[in-house]
């Protein structure tokens, strides 16, 4: 009965682990929506302090709104006002986020890449790549992972694609997710 005991309460944590990356990993591929990609093994630190900046104001709004918010303020209806707690667990997931590395496989006929190996690789060869990226017609992308909130009702996204990046705001009503506002962004 013992031995029973201990092996269920080992089994518990370790089930607990894997339903959020299966959570996490539904929601990444429902946020790309694409297959056949190329994808970025872990986010640079840059990116994490980014987030961490957008996220770090108590008011958050879609960036459309900024000329509007500087002049006049916003309606209630237009912003979304983040508590203590949840800049705690925020800075607390991004913080976790610096070690993460996403796993093969994540999306259909997709490439994992590490982008330190791929680019000393190009400097050794000619700025030639170690893989044809013709074979993955839908792009490059990175991402962090998904920071939910709000009994997961609320999930912010970084995620770059070509030359630009975004922080993304998706809100869940009983079926689906969709985009609230886009925090922040950049293009080079």
């Amino acid at each position: 009965m013992r031995y029973l005991l201990l092996l269920f309460s080992c089994i518990i944590p370790y089930l607990a682990s894997n339903a959020q990356t299966h959570y996490e990993k539904k929601f990444i591929q429902f946020a790309i929506g694409k297959g056949n990609i190329w994808y970025g093994e872990k986010i640079e630190s840059d990116g994490i302090d980014f987030v961490r900046e957008t996220l770090s104001k108590d008011t958050l709004f879609d960036w459309r709104y900024m000329t509007l918010y500087a002049k006049r303020g916003l309606p209630d209806s237009l912003v979304f006002v983040l508590t203590k707690s949840e800049h705690a667990f925020i800075n607390k997931e991004l913080d976790g986020m610096k070690g993460f590395a996403w796993k093969k496989h994540l999306f259909k006929n997709s490439l994992l890449v590490n982008f330190e190996k791929w680019g000393a690789y190009r400097k050794a060869h000619q700025g030639k790549s170690s893989f044809n990226s013709d074979d993955y017609k839908n792009g490059g992308y990175r991402f962090t992972k998904p920071i939910f909130i709000r009994n997961k009702s609320v999930c912010f996204l970084y995620i770059t694609h070509h030359d630009d990046g975004k922080v993304l705001m998706y809100v869940r009503n009983r079926t689906n997710w969709r985009i609230k506002y886009v925090l922040d962004f950049w293009v080079s």
